[in-house]
């Protein structure tokens, strides 16, 4: 075989297998995380140790409105540069962004207003009172 009906042949090889690797070695770096917290609390069982109790992690509830809104812009800009007048699609990642933008901040406003009330916000469904 000649060696320019090889490059193609390795490029396609390895343009799927580089990607496959790298979400394998990302998921056995997550199992070997996770294999090494479950031995070291089964370890503190066994010895009687108190179990350490991982923290909740703190999301930020206003990340993905956020990115969505990003991306929104950046599609009407891009269309709006290229001459393009069919900037409605940027629309749709932008108000769906903007909707939950708007859905957390009315919402955190309520739960702000009920604590100073000093009411208790329940979420669950069993814990609320019947209407």
């Amino acid at each position: 075989m000649e060696l320019l009906t090889l490059i193609p042949i390795f490029g396609i090889v390895f343009g799927c297998a580089v990607p496959v690797l790298i979400v394998w070695f990302i998921v056995q770096l997550i199992l070997k995380r996770s294999k090494m917290a479950h031995d070291e609390r089964m370890l503190a069982i066994e010895k009687g140790a108190e179990i350490p109790i991982d923290p909740p992690k703190q999301k930020n509830p206003f990340k993905w409105p956020l990115i969505l809104i990003g991306l929104g812009l950046a599609m009407i800009i891009a269309a709006l540069i290229e001459g393009e007048y069919d900037w409605g699609f940027g629309l749709i990642p932008m108000l769906i962004g903007a909707g939950m933008f708007l859905a957390h901040s009315l919402y955190e406003k309520r739960q702000d207003k009920e604590n100073a009330n000093g009411t208790i916000a329940t979420t669950n469904s069993e814990d609320a009172p019947p209407h």
